[in-house]
């Protein structure tokens, strides 16, 4: 099973509890987050970026399959795995 770091870019709306529920499905789903960022917005949906710590790719994929369900998500944009030397 492979295991390695991952970026992601998530498209939600840009309201209060967003984040939280994002962030509560990828600790279900065993994934730590590393680092996250959020461009401002002007307008009504919020782009959020995620760099996972090393983690199992059907952990990975099982979450994104589980916030793609969230009301709040509008759409799972980049999703790359980050290889390192």
């Amino acid at each position: 099973e492979l295991v390695t770091k991952f970026y992601l870019r998530i498209v939600a709306n840009d309201e209060s509890g967003v984040l939280a529920k994002i962030s509560a499905v990828f600790g279900e789903c065993g994934v730590s987050i590393s680092s996250m960022a959020q461009p401002m917005a002007e307008c009504e949906t919020a782009e959020l970026i995620f760099v996972t710590h090393p983690a199992l790719e059907a952990n990975v994929q099982k979450a994104l399959a589980d916030i793609k369900q969230l009301d709040c998500v509008k759409e799972i944009g980049t999703i790359i795995r980050v290889e390192e030397d």
